[in-house]
């Protein structure tokens, strides 16, 4: 059963700010019985729901590893300065968010850059990979593809070349990140996500069947998803039932289906997981509607 729940009041650019949340210890989550509580992530976004079973004390290892799972604080009632006692101290408005830097990038080695060149170059913008760090946040990144004369060129989130070398071999240096802006991609549908997915490999037990184990969704879209797993959990054409839920843009999107498996890939980018490309059978219209909003969100 597939449920895409709207929330009133908000949307992609008005928010509340994160909410207080704490760690948790391995002790804290039990498997083989529904969960108590709420698991979000430290920005406070639930990864699993209360009332998720974990399939088993692997499933929870693997959440520990590759999450950061945590609960939410509660937070005391507001005072407004018409009940705040006299004499106390008013109620400081909490302060504007700090400014982006690198590590909000999520960039990785490897990784794909558009880099804009000078106007009067003509060549518009280009791509480049990001090959290393340093510790002050500069970037490491190979010459732009189209060309090797070096021209001053500008990042999108505004970096400048600190640097041109050519031993070992041609990069350059390019400063820290400055004026980061957060942007709306809306040339693709497909999302990259970092959340927990529940599988089992009999797709033709019921919804209430309990699930045998937990991966990692990497991207989703209304067509399908892209899921890692230590080892594959089916072959190439197999169906199995997965289930998961994100929650983003105001839309609360849970789903619980079968899909079927397109492709299977060892060793991508070097890493040890296993990434299955799988293909949504029979999502409801409901459910595609509200992944191609939140791709675009």
């Amino acid at each position: 059963m597939n449920d895409v729940t709207l929330k009133p009041g908000l949307n992609a650019l008005e928010h509340d700010a994160p909410p207080s949340t704490q760690r948790l210890e391995p002790n804290e989550i039990p498997s083989g019985e529904p969960l108590k509580f709420d698991i979000v992530n430290p920005l406070g976004i639930r990864l699993l729901k209360a009332g998720t079973v974990l399939p088993s004390p692997e499933a929870r290892d693997f959440l520990l590893a590759h999450f950061k799972p945590s609960r939410l604080i509660p937070v005391p009632d507001k005072i407004s300065s018409e009940d705040q006692p006299p004499g106390d101290a008013p109620v400081v408005p909490p302060s504007s968010p700090a400014p982006l830097v690198l590590d909000d990038m999520n960039i990785k080695t490897g990784a794909l850059l558009r880099i804009r060149m000078a106007a009067q170059t003509g060549y518009g913008v280009l791509n480049s990979l990001v090959i290393g760090f340093a510790p002050n946040r500069s970037l490491f990144v190979t010459p732009p593809h189209a060309t090797h004369q070096i021209d001053p060129v500008t990042l999108l989130f505004g970096e400048r070349i600190d640097a041109v070398c050519r031993q070992p071999f041609d990069f350059l240096v390019l400063s820290p990140p400055s004026n980061i802006r957060q942007l709306r991609a809306r040339n693709d549908t497909r999302m990259r996500t970092v959340l927990p997915i529940l599988f089992r490999n009999d797709a033709n037990t019921g919804a209430d069947s309990p699930f045998t184990g937990l991966g990692l969704l990497r991207d989703l879209s209304a067509g399908g998803l892209s899921m890692a797993a230590s080892g594959p959990v089916a072959a190439e054409g197999e169906k199995i039932r997965v289930a998961f839920e994100i929650v983003a843009a105001g839309i609360d999107v849970k789903v619980d289906t079968v899909v079927v498996i397109r492709n299977i890939r060892h060793n991508v980018e070097r890493s040890p997981w296993v990434m299955h490309g799988m293909e949504f059978q029979d999502l409801d219209t409901a459910t595609q509607l509200a992944l191609r909003y939140l791709a675009v969100e």
